[in-house]
């Protein structure tokens, strides 16, 4: 084998090795959400869920269910997830469950909503 057809086929191959290994990392979509994570206490208005909904220990779907709870909550403040989810961090009225609610599961707010 000719020194110009084997440096072409280590070049074909050091590309393939470097786009697979640029493919390994995580992109903005796959990025993992922090649990737990706390909010700040403050006056942020009110929500009122859709259902039962699940209030978790920090703001994503991988974050542990503290209690499903339905009804209103007091909004501390509010935050956008590494994707670009928004969650409220708050406190269920009925038993005082503290925690992150998905704007998906809330069928209103009112007042304001401070950034945590």
């Amino acid at each position: 084998m000719s020194k110009r057809a084997l440096f072409g086929r280590m070049t074909a191959v050091g590309v393939m090795v470097v786009s697979s290994a640029v493919g390994i990392g995580a992109s903005p979509a796959q990025a993992a959400v922090v649990c737990p994570q706390y909010g700040r206490d403050g006056n942020g208005g009110t929500l009122q869920t859709i259902g039962s909904e699940p209030y978790r220990n920090g703001p994503g779907q991988n974050c542990d269910v503290y209690s499903n709870r339905s009804g209103t909550a007091d909004i501390f403040c509010k935050k956008f997830n590494e994707l670009g989810n928004l969650w409220y961090y708050a406190r269920d009225r009925s038993s005082g469950t503290l925690g992150w609610i998905w704007s998906g599961n809330v069928a209103s707010t009112s007042g304001t909503r401070p950034n945590c």
